[in-house]
């Protein structure tokens, strides 16, 4: 799993763990009275709705993006393992110079 691929499953993790807590803040603070806290609680359920969305589209996203990379590598295996290849010698070689 590349770099990428790490900081987009933490980025989803996040914003799944967010959304759970924004929304327990928002059962147990369904008591409260006031227009300043049914104001903070509607920003809240929007922001949440709106995490909501950006997550699914992460997901979506990075599930098209690892379709597309594995179509490609399945159709011309002999190509990608070339680059692939050529990319660890590339990279190797940089590395062995520090």
């Amino acid at each position: 799993m590349n770099t990428v691929e790490r900081n987009t499953e933490k980025i989803v993790s996040d914003l799944k763990c967010a959304a759970r807590d924004s929304e327990e803040l928002l059962e147990s603070t369904s008591d409260a009275i006031g227009d300043k806290a049914r104001e903070v609680r509607e920003r809240l359920s929007e922001t949440l709705k709106s995490a909501n969305r950006t997550c699914r589209a992460l997901e979506d996203r990075w599930i098209q993006t690892a379709k597309a990379a594995d179509k490609l590598v399945r159709e011309h295996p002999y190509p990608s393992a070339g680059f692939a290849l050529a990319l660890g010698f590339i990279v190797g070689a940089i590395l062995s110079r520090k």
